[in-house]
């Protein structure tokens, strides 16, 4: 039996696995999203659960599922509406805390060369804002964005 709870944008950019991945916000708000994310639309999933669990069974008892939304509130309801024989979590701070997140970090790194700072910038948050980049990509410049600022874990 696992817990349920909440993982944070930290924890989330610094995973070492990948997670089964579900943004639930409305269809205006499908874009901009995390790499390796599936949509399903939070009543969809609401009225669902159970046929979702019986679906994902083999892949919940090995990954983590982890629900976001806009904001993180829509997806912890949903989160409450899973059995516990799964690990289920909701993202802290949902799509708005991952864009600050990645924001900061973006703004914060230290470019080699100035001069492309600001095109170099368009291409890593276009990588960070699209569910097609493959995980072992996002994890790359996740990682390369948080050696260069290491304070960033403890916020």
């Amino acid at each position: 039996m696992f817990t349920k709870g909440y993982l944070t944008i930290p924890d989330l950019l610094t995973r070492e696995s990948e997670t089964l991945l579900i943004d639930t916000r409305g269809v205006e708000d499908f874009e901009p999203a995390i790499p390796g994310s599936k949509t399903i639309y939070i009543l969809k999933l609401l009225d669902r659960v159970k046929e979702f669990e019986k679906r994902y069974d083999q892949v919940l008892r090995n990954r983590m599922l982890l629900l976001y939304c806009s904001n993180e509130n829509g997806s912890k309801m949903v989160r409450d509406k899973f059995s516990r024989r799964y690990e289920v979590r909701y993202l802290k701070g949902g799509m708005v805390g991952y864009l600050e997140a990645v924001t900061r970090l973006l703004g914060e790194h230290p470019y080699e060369n100035p001069q492309t700072r600001e095109e170099t910038q368009l291409k890593l948050l276009q990588a960070l804002t699209n569910r097609k980049t493959p995980f072992k990509t996002f994890r790359n410049i996740a990682t390369h964005l948080i050696r260069s600022n290491p304070g960033f874990l403890k916020s």
